[in-house]
This record gives C-alpha cells, structure tokens and sequence, in this order.
C-alpha cells in the first residue's frame, strides 16, 4: 500500500548519514538520507542538547556543527546511501553552499535541503530559493508560510519541530500543530510528519499526503521502521 509514497529520512534522524550506531542491527530501508543540517562556517554548540520525552525529542537551541567545507571534505564514507544535504544560514551563505555543491558534487548526493526554520541558526527571515540543477527541498515550521517563496524551485516542503520557549519539540507533542500545518497545505508537495504508530502513518496518507519523512520515529521506535519496510 505504499508504493506510490515517497519516503525519506528527515534530517537528523540517520545523523550525517549513515545512521546511528543502533541502526546497524536493524534492517532498515534503503531511502534517501537528508543529513543534519550543516552551517557554511563551523558553530560551537551544546552537543548533548536533546532530550528524550517518550514519543518526542526536544532539542535545545544551539546545536554543534563542522561547518559546510569540513564536512564536504569528509563526505565520502557517508556516500554508501543515496544523501540529501540539508543546509542553513544567509540567503548569502546558501548561494555559496549551493555553488559549492553544484560544482563539487558527489555522486550520490541527488538533492539539497533549505532548512529556513532551525532553531540554532537566527536566519528565519530567508526568502531567496537558489537556483540549482540538484531537486529542492524547503524545511518550514508551523509558524511560516509556504506561500512566502517561490515554489516553483522546490519539489518538497519538510516540516520541521514545532517552536517553544527554549528550542523546539518533534514527534507526538508536535503532532496538533503540525498537522493542522499540514491539513492547510495539503495541496503543495508536503510531508508527511510527527508520526510515531502505523494508524498516525495511515492518519497522514488519510490526509492526502504523497510524501512521508521517516524523523523522530527513527530515533524513538526504529523497530517499526524496520518492520513496516524490511530491507530486502
């Protein structure tokens, strides 16, 4: 029954790519793996800035990363699986990433994510979409509108965690306001998200949904990932 749905695993969920160290003894599915999202210059962060709550994470602003260039010097054993990077920061910052990636593309890097909505990057106000011979992926929270850019440029719109006070929440705390986002743009390419059963997963394609992120599940009960589509 899911054949015609487009699957993949939402930024964060498989780490850099190749997945955490838990999902070597699971059988999982071979989808698209958008990476965590990775800023043009290095940020020092809080690297133990998620925290567990059941059947959702809450990640606290200020996440670490290497930086664009370091990681693309790096990129290769992540290249096993088909890769969607995820990028944020200045619409500046993007063009440059995007060229970079234009110009030095692996093989196996088949799209590029515009997460305009992290929470540990100040950059909420973007509003140019690159152009780019790779597919486009636009990452969103409930808070904004699609219809602020052009979508012409991209093929999926991603939902990310729901904002709060101090960072933000995925999974089943984010699930109301996430798909009450969803029900409104339902008639754009948008994802499927905040699912954490197979009725939620059912709930989702009920809604009209034709793509579906494979996110906090991932994290919280990779066993059902593993059952609903075992590796062949």
């Amino acid at each position: 029954m899911y054949k015609d749905i487009k699957f993949h695993y939402s930024a964060g969920s498989m780490g850099w790519g190749n997945g955490r160290f838990w999902h070597r003894f699971i059988s999982l599915p071979d989808f698209p793996r958008i990476t965590k999202t990775v800023t043009l210059k290095p940020r020092i962060g809080r690297p133990w800035a998620i925290a567990h709550l059941g059947t959702s994470i809450w990640n606290w602003q200020g996440l670490p990363n290497t930086g664009y260039l370091s990681f693309a010097n790096h990129i290769e054993p992540f290249l096993k699986h088909p890769i969607i990077l995820s990028i944020a920061g200045s619409d500046n910052e993007i063009l440059v990433m995007v060229d970079y990636i234009e110009r030095y593309r692996p093989k196996n890097v088949i799209g590029i994510e515009l997460n305009f909505s992290c929470p540990n990057v100040k950059y909420h106000k973007n509003k140019s979409i690159p152009k780019s011979g790779l597919p486009l992926y636009l990452k969103l929270n409930c808070t904004q509108s699609p219809q602020d850019y052009d979508l012409s440029k991209i093929s999926k719109i991603s939902v990310n965690s729901v904002p709060c006070s101090v960072g933000a929440l995925s999974g089943k705390l984010a699930q109301k306001k996430n798909w009450k986002f969803i029900k409104q743009h339902i008639d754009l390419p948008i994802s499927g998200a905040s699912w954490r059963t197979i009725d939620d997963l059912h709930q989702l394609l009920d809604m009209g949904c034709k793509n579906i992120d494979v996110g906090t599940v991932l994290l919280t009960n990779p066993r059902l990932v593993g059952k609903l589509w075992p590796e062949k």
